[in-house]
């Protein structure tokens, strides 16, 4: 029977530092909120623990499946890791239950944090630029079918279609509009993991 190769030094090291990094991350997590990853895309900084650049294909299949499965924005397996200094959150904006879904508190950052504040991201930038793109698709979307009911409010309906009309707004379109306006109110509303940068930073040092 053929045994598992036997592991370098260096495998070994590799090991070592994630397992770390790990306990580190785990030491350091503050909670789970939500935050509006679009809205705030100018303070979220990529590279610094994951330095991948992005891949369009990746974005496109992200896309793809946004369109198929819907944004699953606050399923726990798709949060984003952010890293901030502790400090610079408003009161207790975190929950302990990553499962909380819409419930979770929306991140709030102090008055005094200084003008050029950021979080920085471990990961998530691909589903950053697929919602990015995602989102000007369902705003399209909107306008198209509110521009139909439009159409349809301001013609002339004759007797034998008035029903059928009717129908069609109540049962059909109106369901629709309502479901892309709350995709859009929702925009880029998303699940992520604080982490105390602060802390992380101490631990990795010592």
């Amino acid at each position: 029977m053929l045994s598992a190769p036997a592991k370098t030094a260096k495998q070994h090291d590799a090991l070592d530092e994630k397992s770390k990094k790990d306990k580190a991350a785990l030491k350091a997590l503050i909670g789970y909120a939500r935050l509006d990853i679009l809205e705030h895309a100018d303070r979220l900084k990529f590279g610094e623990y994951n330095p991948r650049r992005v891949d369009n294909v990746q974005v496109q299949k992200l896309l793809e499946s946004f369109y198929i499965n819907e944004v699953d924005r606050y399923l726990p397996d798709h949060l984003i890791h952010l890293f901030i200094a502790r400090k610079l959150l408003v009161g207790q904006c975190w929950s302990d239950d990553k499962y909380a879904g819409e419930k979770l508190p929306k991140v709030e950052i102090v008055s005094s944090a200084p003008a050029d504040w950021c979080f920085i991201a471990a990961g998530g930038q691909h589903r950053l630029e697929a919602l990015k793109l995602w989102i000007v698709k369902i705003q399209k979307l909107l306008n198209d079918k509110q521009q139909e009911e439009k159409k349809i409010l301001n013609q002339e309906v004759d007797d034998e279609t008035k029903d059928e009309t009717l129908l069609y707004l109540t049962n059909v379109l109106q369901p629709q509009i309502d479901h892309l306006k709350a995709k859009v109110t929702a925009n880029g509303n998303w699940i992520i993991a604080l982490y105390d940068k602060g802390v992380l930073f101490i631990l990795f040092i010592s």
